[in-house]
């Protein structure tokens, strides 16, 4: 599944920030999706929903410290999450 997002990202630096991401967040994207909504499959959903829009918009993630790019995949979930409540 990485493979299909990083053919969306033409820099090689956005693909590695994209990277750290995905292997960095992605079990605990999971756990807060599955928190809010109160299924795994449902919140698996929305973790692939909110990947694809990181993907989709990764010039846009603040990657000057962890704690703001941390900050941000996690208002994504979460924001994914209500809406698919």
């Amino acid at each position: 599944m990485l493979s299909l997002y990083l053919a969306m990202i033409e820099s090689e630096e956005h693909k590695l920030t994209f990277e750290h991401i995905y292997h960095n967040y992605a079990k605990q994207m999971q756990y807060i999706a599955n928190k809010i909504l109160q299924d795994p499959y449902i919140a698996e959903d929305a973790v692939q929903e909110a990947l694809f829009s990181i993907a989709r918009f990764i010039d846009c993630v603040p990657t000057h410290t962890k704690s703001a790019t941390k900050a941000y995949v996690y208002i994504v979930i979460r924001n994914i999450s209500w809406k698919m409540l």
